[in-house]
């Protein structure tokens, strides 16, 4: 049987979510020129996250699953911050300080 098959995959989901972060955050902070694009980046990075998760349901091949706890609810926090700040028309200065502080937490965190 191929090994491959059940290879620990959360290391490689870990990193691209981390990786995409910064597209994210400056896809929210973008013009509205750009809206579809971000909207787009925004979707899979939630794809991304939910096949992150479902490594822990379905496939019961992640190594020490407990490790990645604090990883998962700063996700989901990040996506909620995310999701908050694109409902408002208009960012502030202060609120594109505050979700890079977030995300740079964030990274240093993982």
């Amino acid at each position: 049987m191929d090994e491959r098959l059940y290879e620990d995959l959360a290391p490689k989901y870990k990193g691209l979510l981390l990786e995409d972060i910064d597209a994210v955050v400056e896809g929210l902070i973008t013009d509205k020129a750009h809206i579809e694009q971000f909207e787009f980046r925004f979707d899979l990075f939630k794809k991304n996250f939910e096949t992150f998760q479902d490594l822990f349901k379905k496939t019961h091949t992640v190594e020490n699953p407990g490790q990645y706890n604090d990883f998962i609810n700063n996700i989901k926090l990040f996506i909620k911050i995310i999701q908050l700040k694109k409902q408002k028309s208009y960012l502030t200065n202060e609120d594109v300080s505050q979700v890079r502080e977030v995300a740079r937490l964030f990274r240093d965190l993982s």
